[in-house]
């Protein structure tokens, strides 16, 4: 059994698991320290025969530099790797992402997906492994960046949360800065690594003041399919005059609908 746990979707689950673990462990049992990074920032967790694998952003000097990993059996005391996808030396800092299993592959393989900063840029960039420990980047040639025509090229663009299409393949969401409003990125890809930019997805704004572009950015954290619907948690700071997370709740998932965009609503 696989679980890919996509960023920050974690952070409720964990806290409910806290309340039941501090019942039967130490309380401190539930705070992970790595020894081999001073601090830690976003983090998504795969879920793998039997095993939890934490990824997570390090820093040492307040700059992102690479990607960590520790293992744990039962999701609670956590075991450090160390680093698994550093930084490439051009890049300012490397940003957050997520890990999903290739389509179609058997033994499984694995992608994950990174962002770079390079020339003021942000691109999204891959690796791939078979054992969710031993990481090899994909070259420059796998980069993936900003469709111009729905996408401004200096903007946000990393952090794709991967979702099964019906057709094959993956659909996928991630954080973007489209043109004209305030949204996110959209995509699909046959397999996992060569992705394609489609036009974003529209937001339904009915009954909530319409978010503004010069106030604010949207992070797109993660997206589940529950029953018959599509939910998205996205971070929104300086919304409403306060920082936070909304879901949205997807009104359209068709391969007919692909190309218009989403219909979602808060």
């Amino acid at each position: 059994m696989s679980r890919a746990i996509a960023p920050r979707a974690l952070v409720g689950p964990l806290l409910a698991l806290g309340l039941f673990f501090t019942a039967t462990h130490r309380a401190s049992a539930m705070i992970y320290k790595p020894e081999k990074v001073i601090d830690m920032w976003d983090s998504w967790v795969v879920f793998h025969e039997g095993k939890f694998y934490l990824y997570y952003l390090e820093s040492n000097h307040a700059i992102l530099h690479g990607v960590s990993l520790a293992s744990s059996d039962d999701g609670v005391h956590y075991t450090e790797v160390g680093t698994v996808v550093p930084k490439s030396p051009e890049a300012v800092w490397l940003g957050s992402g997520s890990v999903w299993k290739k389509p179609g592959s058997e033994p499984a393989e694995w992608v994950m997906n990174f962002s770079e900063s390079k020339d003021g840029l942000q691109r999204i960039y891959f690796a791939t492994s078979t054992d969710l420990r031993n990481w090899n980047r994909l070259s420059h040639d796998f980069r993936f960046q900003q469709d111009e025509r729905w996408y401004h090229p200096d903007g946000r663009w990393d952090c794709i949360c991967a979702l099964p299409r019906k057709e094959g393949g993956l659909y996928g969401y991630w954080t973007a800065t489209p043109r004209g409003a305030v949204g996110f990125g959209f995509g699909q890809s046959l397999d996992g690594i060569k992705w394609e930019a489609l036009k974003p997805p529209t937001i339904d704004w009915t009954g909530r003041p319409v978010m503004k572009k010069s106030e604010v950015s949207m992070e797109a954290g993660a997206v589940e399919h529950i029953r018959d619907k599509y939910y998205m948690m996205s971070g929104t700071p300086r919304y409403e005059g306060r920082s936070g997370m909304v879901t949205m709740v997807c009104l359209l998932y068709t391969s007919d609908a692909a190309d218009e965009g989403l219909g979602v609503d808060l």
